[in-house]
């Protein structure tokens, strides 16, 4: 990825439960962003150092993936609240 990376902020609006990961409790969320548009994601898309995992209703930022197959993603999310100290050019390979 080059050149400037688009963040959104949104909100969490739902989780459904998807049976995937270790114990089979993997979640599919979606998030509304600030201009309307829907996104999803799932744990894997979640930058944190902590479990990673959200609840509907927090805040949270993510860089937008237009061209997934499944439609508007979600990737690299993290909460809002986290974000003060951190730098997306940290997180997306160059």
């Amino acid at each position: 990825m080059t050149g400037p990376v688009t963040v959104l902020q949104g909100t969490v609006l739902t989780q459904q439960l998807a049976g995937g990961g270790p114990l089979g409790r993997s979640a599919l969320y979606t998030v509304e962003a600030d201009d309307g548009e829907i996104y999803r994601f799932d744990y894997t898309d979640i930058v944190r150092e902590t479990f990673r995992t959200v609840t509907n209703g927090e805040r949270i930022r993510f860089i937008p993936d237009m061209g997934h197959p499944s439609g508007p993603r979600a990737t690299y999310v993290i909460l809002a609240s986290d974000f003060r100290d951190l730098h997306y050019r940290d997180l997306v390979p160059s």
